[in-house]
């Protein structure tokens, strides 16, 4: 079993991002338009896209928001439905990262998964010793606000926080791109 060193500095980083992500993937999922088929709006589009293959199955999310954080991550949050259950995804690497550099999925970037009634939250944060795969920013203009990335790895379950599980999602061909707002 490997074991990761953490210094201080980054702890408080990773823990002042991980109460921050949720209220940000909030307000980003918040601002996206209500699920309807019929919705052919402009106004209410989405302004960014991602998808994946996850386990095998490819996923493209039907709305998702660029985000920054300012000082700690930037990424891309959305949902789709599948089934009739809304699945929700983060993807984020750190607001520091260089382009066409990989950031590893453990306390540097994110990648999350989950659903709506929270059966299932896969978390590379929660879970990071396990988690393994990265993030990569493939352009990034910050005078214009728009950012692409790719992501792949192995996420792990994080529902029962501390009772990590062995299910996993085998994540492959991640990508993501869009305009970003700045919080």
């Amino acid at each position: 079993m490997k074991t990761k060193l953490l210094n201080p500095k980054t702890m408080r980083s990773r823990s002042t991002f991980v109460l921050t992500l949720p209220l940000l993937t909030s307000a980003a999922l918040l601002a996206l338009p209500a699920c309807k088929k019929s919705n052919s709006n402009p106004s209410t589009s989405s302004n960014a896209s991602a998808s994946a293959t996850i386990n095998g199955t490819a996923t493209q999310f039907t709305y998702a928001k660029g985000f920054e954080l300012k000082g700690q991550q930037i990424g891309v949050a959305g949902y789709t439905v599948s089934n009739g259950d809304t699945i929700y995804y983060s993807v984020s690497a750190p607001d520091s990262a260089n382009v066409n550099a990989a950031y590893a999925i453990d306390v540097n970037a994110n990648v999350q998964y989950w659903d709506k009634a929270h059966s299932f939250d896969y978390d590379s944060w929660f879970a990071y010793s396990s988690t393994h795969g990265s993030v990569t920013l493939t352009s990034w203009d910050k005078s214009g606000k728009t950012v692409a990335g790719t992501f792949s790895g192995v996420i792990y379950s994080s529902v029962g926080l501390g009772n990590w599980s062995n299910d996993s999602l085998v994540i492959t061909n991640g990508k993501f791109s869009g305009s970003y707002i700045s919080q």
